[in-house]
């Protein structure tokens, strides 16, 4: 069964989410993320409380995904509803080792079915960055969406993204995937963070270092 918790401000909703997985965290453990499973275990074991400060980029996404997020929103309001909840951590009775807090939850009006929104921006630098954002979205944030949909049990997710250039050039582009389409991603997921949280996290055993892509 879906439950959730939910955080009065950032801080409490980063201390909250050392006690499982989040959405985010699942291609590093993986080995396609922008982390090394060590440090997602780390993060996991050995919290600061201390947040790091992000660079630029990150930053630039942080602030950027409110105005997105109202974008998205009002390009789809005849179709769709958009909720928000900023600390909410979502927990699911079934994978209780895993979490996720979404940038939004659609609503499909005519049908009721819910959907899992996920805000990217993205700089795209060499024609590799450029591939994998052509016609699909990078592994990373398909881990990501596979993890939400997991938590969720959501029929479907969107990924919506401001791709940037070098030149200036921005677009803003949704990706979406029916659960249906993930759903090899969400079993594989389901089956690996089990056994690293069972294996590593809950033991307090460093994990192998994986080189991340």
């Amino acid at each position: 069964m879906l439950n959730y918790r939910e955080y009065k401000n950032r801080t409490e909703w980063l201390n909250g989410r050392t006690a499982t997985i989040g959405a985010s965290d699942t291609a590093s453990i993986l080995g396609i993320g922008f982390r090394t499973s060590a440090e997602v275990w780390r993060d996991k074991t050995r919290p600061t409380g201390k947040e790091k400060k992000p660079d630029a980029r990150i930053e630039y996404g942080q602030k950027a995904e409110e105005h997105l997020r109202a974008l998205y929103s009002l390009q789809n309001a005849a179709e769709q509803e958009i909720l928000y909840h900023e600390f909410r951590v979502y927990v699911n009775d079934k994978y209780p080792w895993l979490s996720c807090t979404l940038d939004g939850e659609i609503v499909e009006k005519s049908t009721g079915r819910l959907g899992v929104l996920e805000i990217k921006t993205a700089t795209i630098f060499r024609k590799e960055e450029a591939a994998e954002w052509a016609g699909r979205i990078p592994l990373k944030y398909r881990a990501q969406l596979a993890t939400q949909l997991a938590v969720t049990e959501y029929d479907f997710a969107v990924l919506f993204a401001q791709i940037m250039y070098r030149d200036g050039r921005s677009e803003l582009v949704p990706y979406r995937y029916e659960r249906a389409e993930l759903q090899g991603d969400i079993d594989f997921i389901i089956t690996e963070t089990q056994e690293f949280y069972e294996k590593y996290i809950a033991t307090g055993k460093e994990p192998p270092l994986k080189i991340t892509l």
